[in-house]
């Protein structure tokens, strides 16, 4: 079944749904698909996947269809952009269609709201003194009204507003009026586009406090007639703002620049008219920069302080405690998904709270395979479970036991007295039972502790699974301090404490880039796996193959398999800081080598010489990120199309020029101090990975050089938000905010709130 085909019928379900919900009051609804994929010909490798919608707000008046087929074409782009990015995995079965309906009490813009002096004073907006409903209705109107009048009038809303409103379409617009009639009031007048910034209090002890602008609605693209609208809030009670002045109005938030300056209004980056020396400047740089920054989601970039750097400087962690503690005042958590936590912290006391990590986070691999690893004649690396258990029981409970889940369906079932069946130890979700061996071990262990009931087992099982996984836990301990001596319990993932690791050993200071930017220009050469259609078939031709002809060229086939792909490209020169802008030429690109003291990323435009096709068929240079025709999701492709604005390292350019490659045009060049710092980290890993005592310090060796890259690659963009809410009221004033986005009921005095990231 395609998805198509599954959501189609449920469309008139779905749309009574919503009826029957909003009659009673306003709402806000998403979708949930859920659905399960496999790696096609891999054993075991079925996974759920679920797609989501943000929150809509549905009003009796609404267009529900249009509504619900607009969720349909956003969970179609969700699946898209899942199957774009190349994991390998393809549909199984479609599980099911949820939707999550919240009681809505509207945020929209109403009457009157006075602007924080902080914002006023910078006569940046013009806020309509209306004292009706209809304040988006005035803050459009304000533009006109202000013409050719004193300030004492153009806030009073009067005949000078009323004069213009045949101006514009406000047809089906709510009053108060909520974001998404914005997109109705954008249809109505179709040489109109808006954009909504929120207002966000920041306190400033002992300083008066100060507010920040943030975008909640960016267009992607302005229209001739475009407004910016504030929308400020006091309580319950919200109130748009219009405004005149964008600069004035976040000038002071971004620059101290006093001269007249341009903004993205997507991130608020700033662009004075100075004339810089190797970049652009003003209305220049700002539709360069809108080429990418247009790309991402509209956010307010927090970038770090020019010269600030990440060095190693977590000494606490290389202590090791019985006990690693963690003060918080609230549970909080650091989500994957709502169904998954990277840690959850459980405050306890005003002193004392318990951090939670997840352990396949550190040691990929399942508890039966690693608690093997720990055996040895004596069985010493059990040390937690020998607390438990005299020396009679150890060879019993030093390995993974095995438990019939499916069968416990019931509490009926605990009280059986006597082991179920082998044939009920069945897992559906695995499609495979247990092995005769493993059933006879779960035999001995009823057996030797004298179990009477299903119960008693199950508590067995528990108390051996807990303790063996606690033996696990601490031998790797007993790893990480040998190797790096840092405490793993004192991090969350294992590649944060590969990085951890590698600044340690390294020794080695990371500038951080404090230039938007630059930031924004390194993202852009982020590309992602190759996607191609290769050539299957190839014939050599030489005196020691069949058939061989010699009327024609001599060609051979040979096999090669690069291994350590990742430990290589790590041991290459590479920046640790100095990054900066220099003048955009090739001039000193034939100068630089491999082992260069500096290097550079240039940004240009390259084209593919024609007579190169042929030769250069099979792989392409330069491959570029894309949608192909026929298709909706980008891809990452080699062809010999021209490239634009393309972002590359000069040791690739070097070779896609000496391959006859021409770069028509250099628009932007950052150069950076670079040096093999990290080759002996790499080389530490490996070392250690040689002298391994199992598979699994194997593979964490190994881990602990790719976790590095991964680390650096991390995404801020990606990071999701979540509160943990069991207070009502704070549920529903999340539930209105404009910024939210779904909701994950867990049961019912606790619900995990999603918003949108700003």
């Amino acid at each position: 079944m395609i998805y198509s085909d599954f959501l189609r019928p449920l469309m008139p379900e779905l749309v009574n749904l919503l009826k029957t919900h909003v009659k009673k009051h306003a709402i806000k609804f998403n979708l949930k698909l859920e659905a399960t994929y496999n790696r096609p010909n891999v054993p075991n490798s079925s996974e759920n996947r679920a797609f989501k919608t943000s929150a809509v707000e549905l009003y009796p008046h609404s267009d529900i269809r249009t509504i619900v087929e607009r969720a349909y074409i956003k969970l179609m782009k969700e699946k898209d952009d899942y199957s774009g990015r190349g994991s390998g995995f393809s549909l199984e079965s479609i599980d099911g269609l949820l939707l999550a309906v919240y009681k809505y009490t509207p945020l929209g813009g109403s009457s009157y709201i006075e602007l924080p002096t902080y914002i006023d004073r910078k006569r940046g907006t013009i806020n309509p003194q209306n004292t009706d409903q209809e304040c988006f209705k005035w803050a459009i109107l304000a533009r006109h009204a202000a013409n050719n009048v004193s300030d004492k009038y153009k806030y009073c809303v009067g005949e000078n507003y009323r004069k213009h409103e045949d101006k514009y379409n406000f047809e089906g617009i709510t009053s108060p009026t909520p974001l998404s009639d914005i997109n109705k009031f954008e249809k109505n007048n179709k040489n109109v586009s808006i954009n909504v910034y929120g207002l966000e209090k920041k306190f400033q002890i002992p300083k008066l406090p100060r507010y920040e602008v943030y975008p909640l609605r960016v267009v992607d693209e302005e229209k001739p007639n475009h407004f910016d609208l504030l929308l400020v809030t006091d309580g319950e009670n919200s109130h748009y703002v219009y405004i005149s002045n964008f600069s004035r109005l976040v000038r002071r938030q971004k620059t101290k620049h006093a001269e007249r300056v341009v903004f993205c209004k997507r991130c608020f980056t700033s662009f004075d008219d100075r004339r810089h020396k190797y970049k652009l400047s003003g209305q220049e740089a700002l539709t360069q920069h809108k080429l990418i920054c247009g790309e991402h989601t509209p956010i307010l970039p927090e970038m770090p302080k020019e010269g600030d750097c990440t060095e190693f400087k977590a000494w606490n962690k290389t202590q090791r405690h019985p006990i690693v503690g963690h003060d918080t005042k609230a549970i909080k958590v650091i989500p994957n998904s709502e169904e998954k936590f990277t840690s959850f912290t459980k405050y306890v006391t005003n002193t004392f709270s318990m951090r939670f990590i997840d352990t396949f986070r550190f040691m990929a691999s399942g508890l039966s395979t690693l608690a093997k690893n720990l055996v040895t004649p004596g069985l010493e690396n059990f040390r937690e479970t020998a607390k438990h258990f005299v020396a009679g029981d150890m060879p019993l409970v030093t390995q993974k036991g095995v438990y019939p889940y499916e069968y416990t369906d019931s509490w009926e079932r605990l009280d059986e007295e006597r082991l179920p069946s082998k044939r009920s130890f069945y897992s559906t979700l695995k499609e495979t039972g247990i092995k005769e061996e493993d059933f006879e071990h779960a035999k001995l262990v009823w057996n030797h502790f004298g179990c009477t009931t299903l119960g008693e087992y199950s508590d067995l099982y528990l108390k051996i699974d807990v303790l063996l996984l606690a033996d696990v836990f601490e031998n790797f301990r007993d790893v990480c301090m040998r190797a790096y001596n840092l405490d793993a319990a004192h991090y969350f993932t294992a590649p944060g404490l590969s990085f951890d690791a590698m600044l340690k050993f390294t020794g080695q200071k990371l500038q951080l880039l404090d230039d938007y930017e630059m930031l924004l220009m390194f993202e852009n050469g982020l590309r992602g796996g190759l996607v191609q259609a290769s050539k299957r078939y190839a014939k050599a031709n030489n005196a020691k193959t069949p058939d061989y002809d010699e009327t024609k060229e001599k060609s051979w086939i040979v096999y090669q398999d690069c291994n350590n792909l990742y430990g290589w490209a790590m041991s290459q020169y590479m920046p640790y800081g100095g990054f900066n802008w220099v003048e955009p030429t090739l001039n000193g690109l034939d100068d630089l080598n491999d082992t260069s003291p500096i290097g550079r990323v240039y940004e240009v435009d390259v084209t593919y010489p024609q007579k190169l096709h042929d030769k250069h068929n099979d792989l392409p240079f330069l491959p570029n990120s894309g949608i192909p025709r026929g298709s909706k999701v980008r891809k990452l492709m080699a062809t010999f199309e021209t490239k634009k604005n393309y972002v590359i390292h000069y040791r690739n350019l070097q070779q896609a020029i000496k391959n006859g490659l021409k770069v028509e045009k250099v628009h932007r060049v950052i150069q950076f101090n670079q040096s093999d710092w990290l080759a002996k980290y790499i080389e530490l890993n490996t070392e250690l990975r040689k002298r391994a005592k199992n598979e699994f310090e194997k593979d964490f060796f190994k881990l602990m050089n790719n976790a590095v890259f991964g680390k650096t690659m991390q995404s801020k963009r990606k990071e999701m938000k979540m509160e943990l809410v069991s207070c009502e009221r704070r549920l529903q004033k999340l539930i209105n905010k404009c910024t939210f986005k779904h909701c994950t009921n867990y049961n019912e005095n606790l619900n995990a709130v999603t918003p949108n990231l700003t």
